[in-house]
Order: structure tokens, then C-alpha cells, then sequence
């Protein structure tokens, strides 16, 4: 079957597309702010670090302490980048984060970084839920305990990773969200209809993401820079024809690695340098989009 939530246009036959104020690119910068279980499941919700074959429910402590790095020390690291160059942050987050790792929570809170809703735990895919209800139920979960953790629901979706499914436009729709991030298929946001409501598709990149790039592509970080800040220079060249959108997608047990921050600090700030660049949250992008329809 072919989605039939949107249209198919090419960018280069679409009317010209502005940002507010001005802007040429606004830059979207994720982190992914996630748990997982110690033992080893059907599928742990993104790579690891030691591939090796363990049992089901087998305790699979190295690559549960790698990607712990990234709740001790890692997030912490990037945060302090963020802040050092006043950037903001939209934290796709699963909802037993706030309640496992409160703390998290609270630095995204203080410094009012966007926060997404990103299934109950990493390992919690929608493509696995068995039927429409049972998909249903793990959205309304999320959501509802983001809500009373972090003070507000979420006001938009990023399925871990990226796995949803044919419901999840209708069943987001329903729970009232505003913008989807999974279709990982254009430059710009688009408005899509489902559900009987417009949802604005803000998407997500997976090829400019730390997980590509650093552990399954095996890049240094040099690779980082060359491969993130060539994709923007191409996009900024292309933003003269209209507004662009750029999205970067980091793990903090990834990028915030110590061999890897100055690789993040470096393209932040060499995209910050640039006329016409604005750091936005998606709920900024989604607000501009429902205003224009």
C-alpha cells in the first residue's frame, strides 16, 4: 500500500516556502532521551556496542552500561555544550525516563527544552503491537505519564526507532497531537490529514544521526563533522529557493562520548555562524505550519 495521509510533491514544483522572521534553515537539534531493560529482549531499541549472542532475559551487562553512560555523564556533556552555545535542545523522550532518572526530567524542564513523546521504553515499538487497540493503548500510556511527570503531554510523536505503523498517523490524531516526526521524507514540513485532523509531518533524519554515522557507519569524528556540515551547506545553498528544515538526531551514550563532543561542539557552532539559521522546536515548526494552512 502507498500512505495516503499526503500528497506527493516534488520541491522543486512546490510555491515557495518562508520561515518566519526571515529565517533560511531552521535547524531542529534531538536528543533522544531513552531506557532500557539490563536483560536482553526481542530487540533492545536501537545498536550496541559488543554484538554477541545471549539468551533471552540473559543480563547483557555491557551494552546496558554503555548506553547508561549516556544517563551519568553523557547527556550531561552535551547539555553543557547546548548551554555554552545557547542552543535548545527537543528531547524525544520515553516516558519511563522521568519516573526511572528524575533528574533528566529536570534539567530538560529548567531549561525549557521541548520534549517529544517516544513510547513508554525504548525497546516498546508500535510495528510490534499485534492490533490497532493494542498500539492505541501504548500511546495513550506514554502520553498520559508523560503528563504526569513532566507537567503537560507532549504535543507531538517519534516512534523508537522510527518504527510505527499504519495506524499511528489516525491514532495520533485521535489523542490530539499536533506534528509527527517519523516519515523521514523531505527538506521542509508538510500538513498531512488523518484521522480526520491535520497533522503537520516534521520529519526526523536518519542518516544524520550519531547512530549511522559514529556505531554502525564507524566514522571518527572528523567523519562527523565532514558528513553533517556538508548536508547543511547543501542545504543552506538550496534554502536561497525557500525555507529549509535540518535535523540532527544524537544519543547521549553516543556523542557524548569525550572523543566525541568536540565533533558536536564544532558543527553546532560552525551552523550557529551562519546568517539566517534558526534553532527551533518542532512545536515552533508545527505552530508556523497550522498558521499558514
Amino acid at each position: 500500500m502507498r500512505p495516503d495521509w499526503y500528497e506527493y510533491t516534488p520541491i522543486t514544483q512546490r510555491p515557495r516556502f518562508d520561515w518566519p522572521h526571515g529565517a533560511r534553515v531552521a535547524v531542529v537539534f534531538t536528543i533522544n532521551v531513552e531506557t532500557w531493560e539490563l536483560e536482553r529482549g526481542l530487540y533492545q531499541g536501537g545498536p550496541e556496542v559488543l554484538p554477541f549472542p545471549l539468551p533471552d532475559g540473559a543480563a547483557d551487562v555491557p551494552n546496558y552500561g554503555w548506553r547508561e553512560y549516556g544517563h551519568r555523564v553523557g547527556f550531561w556533556r552535551i547539555a553543557q555544550t547546548l548551554d555554552g552555545l545557547g542552543i535548545p535542545a527537543s528531547c524525544t523522550l520515553n516516558a519511563l525516563v522521568p519516573e526511572r532518572l528524575p533528574a533528566l526530567a529536570e534539567a530538560i524542564k529548567e531549561r525549557g527544552w521541548e520534549y517529544v513523546g517516544h513510547s513508554i521504553r525504548q525497546s516498546a515499538l508500535l510495528a510490534h503491537c499485534p492490533d490497532r487497540e493494542s498500539e492505541r493503548a501504548l500511546i495513550r500510556e506514554s502520553l498520559d505519564r508523560l503528563a504526569q511527570t513532566m507537567g503537560a503531554p507532549p504535543r507531538g510523536w517519534l516512534s523508537t526507532s522510527v518504527a510505527s505503523s499504519v495506524h499511528t498517523p489516525e491514532l495520533l490524531a485521535e489523542a490530539g497531537l499536533d506534528y509527527y516526526c517519523d516519515l523521514c521524507n523531505d527538506d521542509q514540513p508538510y500538513l498531512m490529514r488523518a484521522g480526520g485532523r491535520t497533522l503537520v509531518s516534521i520529519p526526523y533524519s536518519i542518516e544524520l544521526n550519531d547512530y549511522p554515522i559514529f556505531i554502525r557507519g564507524g566514522h571518527l569524528p572528523s567523519g562527523f563533522v565532514e558528513t553533517v556540515s556538508a548536508a547543511f551547506d547543501t542545504i543552506y545553498a538550496e534554502s536561497a529557493d525557500g525555507g529549509r528544515l535540518f535535523n540532527i538526531g544524537v544519543h547521549p551514550h553516543v556523542t557524548g562520548q569525550p572523543h566525541r563532543i568536540g565533533a558536536l561542539r564544532q558543527i553546532l557552532g560552525y551552523i550557529k555562524s551562519q546568517p539566517g539559521v534558526w534553532f527551533a522546536s518542532r512545536g515552533e515548526i508545527a505552530d508556523w505550519m497550522l498558521l499558514r494552512q
